[in-house]
């Protein structure tokens, strides 16, 4: 699962073997989770790793594990979402927040063109799922199945905009929220990606 929080890299990695995080539901039986347990996890942002703790939530009737990733954490990349966000979008031509264009200073172009890549090839699923949340929320939106990922952005910016509608307090970045909402997997192949029950905590699977 992934969650929204306030904490910066450097902060969460401060709180070492303790950081905060929610206390999920259990997906399979709607019981509040208990703790159980840290792993270590690298995380990269502006050429500094960072070691931080990712806390695991357990449910003992349903066997079922869940991670809990703070929202700058990209499932399978070192690198932050944010960085990845800005490195991707930028090329894109789409519009990014001051700064951000930094995180990615010192990451090879190689790895920015895996990136970029990885998203093109999952625009149109990624839409399309977007558009999907976005219409459960009585919202009418048009399908566009595209190969270009100007859908994917469009969609991704009106998610957040529903989202703060929907929300009291700060939000992360459009990019971090989207990120959030598919449990870290805004990068990943797969097609059937979780959706939330709620804004900022989402549904993964079971695994790191």
């Amino acid at each position: 699962m992934s969650f929204t929080c306030r904490e910066t890299v450097n902060q969460y990695a401060a709180a070492g073997r303790t950081p905060a995080a929610p206390r999920p539901q259990c997906r399979t039986c709607g019981r509040v989770m208990a703790f159980d347990g840290t792993y270590p996890r690298k995380v990269r942002e502006a050429g500094v790793v960072h070691t931080v703790f990712i806390r695991r939530a357990q449910c003992v009737p349903c066997d079922l594990t869940e991670s809990m990733l703070p929202q700058f954490v990209l499932r399978r990349r070192l690198d932050t979402a944010a960085a990845v966000g800005a490195a991707v979008l930028t090329r894109l031509g789409a519009e990014i927040p001051d700064g951000t264009d930094t995180l990615f200073d010192l990451v090879p172009e190689r790895t920015q063109r895996g990136w970029r890549k990885r998203f093109a090839d999952r625009a149109s699923d990624l839409a399309l799922h977007f558009d999907s949340l976005i219409l459960s929320w009585g919202a009418p939106v048009r399908f566009r199945p595209s190969d270009d990922t100007a859908p994917v952005i469009d969609a991704i910016g009106r998610l957040w905009r529903g989202v703060r509608c929907r929300t009291i307090g700060e939000l992360p970045t459009a990019w971090v929220l989207a990120n959030v909402i598919v449990g870290g997997e805004l990068l990943s192949t797969r097609a059937d990606q979780p959706w939330p029950v709620q804004p900022g905590t989402t549904r993964r699977p079971r695994g790191p």
